[in-house]
This record gives structure tokens, C-alpha cells and sequence, in this order.
């Protein structure tokens, strides 16, 4: 009898572990399932810009590297890209030219992983010189001010362009300062402090290769999938929870939220980024040109009112008066933006993604061809 009293826990236990073994047994085939599948579908891909330290100092991709972007559950935004001999996306080679050649400097809405490299401001520039000049677009996903100022150096000593053009976003400013971007900007130079003698700083970034257990969730589609595409990471998740039920007011693309020092610190980082920009871009004022984002969350007079006093907003207008004071053209990007919403057209991925679709980008592109700098640097 008591051994017959021994063996019903020994039983049970088994049971469990049977249980078990069974659960995760079928857990296993599931997320394979899932992982096979999910490599079968445009899952967004590993970032993979090349490390940057002393030795490399500039933020781009691997030559000849092709990326999977995608958003959404239901992928609704799907684009691969594809990088060029000098590491940035764009279906053509960057070369040395005697052709009248402007450079496009700016962060991910020039990157564009959104749509085909074709589709793009400097793309379709480039196209329309049909062989008589060059465009060549340098853009990284969070770029800074401070971080153009690399890049143009970089166009400079390789390409030596007759004239630049700048594309000016919402998170362009205060990004710039290290006192701001120093944790989101890995790969990138920012300046030291907002004195006179302030530095551009490098952010040393590693690299996106990484080994054992976190290098394979990293590479894994199921990951990426929950990670990237539904949004199940560490920002999104602290989104929910800090606004479940009222979503904050954004402007730009970022909150219209605004403070005394914020907007003090980025009009310093603009002062500093035209303190630079001579030597960096080593072309005379009309040789170079600025575009600025409308505020495209704007659908009426109501709007506009608040989107004035917002971050961007103040931020703009203070960008675009201190360049046309200094003797640069500007292109206000809002009129033209919000003209075309008001006719139907939608001009970016709001509210799935705050970039510019294939329209926008035409916008832009045309704007740019009316402008001084670009006639006079392709009609001789």
C-alpha cells in the first residue's frame, strides 16, 4: 500500500513534465512555423550602417547593400533599398563629374526608406538634367544640423559640388546639442555645448553586428516582426502608457510641447550650424539653399494658429529668418504642402509615418527647380 502511495507523486510529476515538455515541444513548432513563414514576407530588416569611430568617422551603409524597411502589422508601408558605391541609398553611382553637380543634404526623409529610390527629391532632380548635371542625395536617419555639417564636408572633399541644397526638419535643432541628442544619436556628430566655441563631437557607434543569443533574436523575422513592425518594443510600449487615452499634440512630426531653455538651446544649435556651414560646404551663400517641412498636421486656420506657437513652429520661422538674413534662399515647403492637402492629395504617410510619400517628394523636387540656386547652377 505504501508503495503503491509512493508512486502516485512520482506519477504525477511525470504527468507535469510530459505536460511540459508536450507544451514547449508544440511552442517550438509554432514560432518556426511562424519564423518561415515570416521570411517569406518583407519583415523589416537588421539595420546595418557601418560602424563609425576615428577610423571611419562617417555614418553610411556597406556599398552595394540592400536594407528591407516596412511598418505596420499588415506591412502597409514596404520598400527595399538598395545603397550605392559611396554607401548611400540611391540607384546610381556617386563619381567625380565636370557636370554642374548639387549635393542634397538631410536625415531619413532624404535617406527615404518609404518609397523607391527613384521617387526621391534628388532622384528625380537627377532625372530631369537627363545627363547635362548631377544630383547626389547624402541623408542617414537621424541626422541632426550638426550632422549635415558632415555630411557636407564629406560631398565637398569628394565631389566638389557647385551648389547644396538642405532639407530642414521638426527634430533638426535641438538634436544637434549633445546635451539632447547624446542617447539617441550613436553614429553621429553633435556639438559639444552652445558656447562660442563649441565642438562637433563624434558619437562613436559599434555597429549593428552582434553575437550569441542577442545576435540571433536580433537577426530572427519573428523578432524584428514583433519588434519593428507591431511595435512591440520598449518606446512604443512606454507610449501607450504614458498616453493611453489622449495622444500628445504633435507639430512636425514631434510634440508641439515647448520650454524656455529648449527653444533658447536650439536657436544656439542654429547659430552654431551657420557658424560651420561656410567652411563645411566651402560654397558662397548663393550657391546654397534651404528647404524647410510645412507643418503638415495643419487643416485649418485653428491649427495653424496653434502649430505657430508650437516647437517647430517657432523653430522654423527663427531657421528660416536667420538664413534669409545671412543672405541664403529658403523654401518654405507649407504653402505648397498644404495647398495640396486641402485639394485631397496626401503628401506623406500620416499617421502611419510622418515622412514623405513619392508625392511629397515630387513637391519638393519641383520647388527646388524654381528656385536661384538650382538655375543658375544647371543653365550654364
Amino acid at each position: 500500500m505504501a508503495d503503491m502511495d509512493m508512486r502516485k507523486p512520482l506519477s504525477r510529476r511525470k504527468e507535469w513534465l510530459f505536460r511540459a515538455i508536450s507544451f514547449l515541444f508544440g511552442l517550438s513548432i509554432v514560432l518556426g512555423g511562424l519564423e518561415i513563414v515570416l521570411r517569406f514576407l518583407p519583415v523589416s530588416g537588421v539595420y546595418t550602417a557601418l560602424p563609425v569611430n576615428a577610423t571611419n568617422p562617417l555614418m553610411r551603409y556597406p556599398p552595394y547593400s540592400t536594407h528591407q524597411y516596412s511598418s505596420g502589422w499588415n506591412f502597409a508601408i514596404a520598400q527595399q533599398k538598395q545603397a550605392n558605391n559611396d554607401g548611400f541609398y540611391s540607384d546610381y553611382d556617386y563619381v567625380q563629374t565636370t557636370k554642374p553637380l548639387m549635393a542634397v543634404i538631410g536625415d531619413s526623409f532624404i535617406e527615404a526608406e518609404q518609397i523607391p529610390n527613384k521617387d526621391t527629391v534628388q532622384a528625380l532632380l537627377n532625372a530631369g538634367l537627363r545627363g547635362e548635371g548631377r544630383v547626389y542625395g547624402f541623408g542617414i536617419q537621424g541626422s541632426p544640423l550638426s550632422q549635415y555639417l558632415i555630411f557636407a564636408d564629406h560631398a565637398r572633399r569628394e565631389y566638389q559640388p557647385k551648389a547644396m541644397t538642405f532639407t530642414i526638419i521638426a527634430n533638426d535643432f535641438d538634436q544637434s546639442l549633445m546635451e539632447y541628442g547624446k542617447d539617441i544619436l550613436s553614429g553621429m556628430y553633435l556639438f559639444s555645448d552652445t558656447s562660442e566655441q563649441a565642438r562637433l563631437e563624434l558619437l562613436d557607434y559599434p555597429g549593428s553586428y552582434r553575437s550569441g543569443l542577442r545576435g540571433f533574436l536580433k537577426n530572427a523575422a519573428l523578432v524584428r516582426y514583433l519588434y519593428a513592425n507591431v511595435g512591440l518594443n520598449p518606446k512604443q510600449i512606454k507610449a501607450w502608457f504614458d498616453h493611453p487615452d489622449t495622444p500628445p499634440v504633435h507639430f512636425g512630426g514631434i510634440g508641439a510641447a515647448t520650454d524656455a531653455k529648449r527653444l533658447t538651446n536650439s536657436k544656439r544649435a542654429v547659430e552654431l550650424f551657420f557658424q560651420h556651414l561656410p567652411k563645411k560646404t566651402g560654397l558662397p551663400t548663393e550657391k546654397i539653399l534651404f528647404v524647410v517641412d510645412g507643418i503638415r498636421e495643419v487643416n485649418n486656420e485653428t491649427d495653424w494658429k496653434a502649430a505657430q506657437q508650437s516647437y517647430f513652429g517657432q523653430m522654423r520661422e527663427y531657421f528660416m529668418q536667420a538664413a534669409r538674413q545671412r543672405g541664403y534662399e529658403v523654401v518654405d515647403m507649407h504653402p505648397t504642402f498644404y495647398q495640396a492637402q486641402q485639394a485631397g492629395k496626401k503628401v506623406d504617410f500620416v499617421p502611419q509615418d510622418w515622412h514623405w510619400n513619392s508625392v511629397g517628394h515630387r513637391l519638393v523636387a519641383d520647388a527646388v527647380k524654381q528656385t536661384r540656386v538650382y538655375q543658375q547652377t544647371f543653365s550654364q
